[in-house]
């Protein structure tokens, strides 16, 4: 429940900024679709990694990497064409699980995992572009 509610305040976060710019409407319609679709591509590529490599990926992170697409995408989201958020998710999802690994192995108090989440997926938003 919690989640949906950040993936609701996430993307009108996004398109609310918009609207101080004087966008129009298009644009701030399209600024939501692809925070969208930036956050879910990197879930969904986070479980699938999770249903092949259980082992490795704790499904509890897969928040954590929807944020972390969310994160990519608040930077791109204006720029950005529809079909450019997939990839940009896509590689949030391994950048949040990298990040999230070298901060459990310095054994930093992290528990919400807000490096991994605002660090990674706000570095590969910030290479995409």
């Amino acid at each position: 429940l919690g989640m949906w509610f950040l993936t609701i305040a996430w993307t009108a976060f996004n398109m609310g900024a918009s609207v101080i710019k004087d966008y129009p409407f298009v644009q701030i319609a399209r600024i939501g679709a692809n925070t969208l679709l930036g956050g879910f591509s990197s879930g969904l590529t986070f479980f699938l990694l999770q249903s092949c490599f259980p082992q490795i990926f704790r499904f509890e992170d897969l928040t954590g990497a929807l944020l972390a697409g969310f994160s990519a995408m608040t930077g791109a989201s204006s720029f950005v064409d529809l079909w450019y958020s997939f990839p940009i998710g896509f590689c949030s999802a391994f950048f949040f699980f990298g990040v999230s690994s070298l901060v459990k192995w310095l054994k930093v108090d992290d528990p919400v995992e807000a490096v991994a989440i605002h660090f990674g997926g706000g570095l590969c938003g910030a290479i995409w572009i």
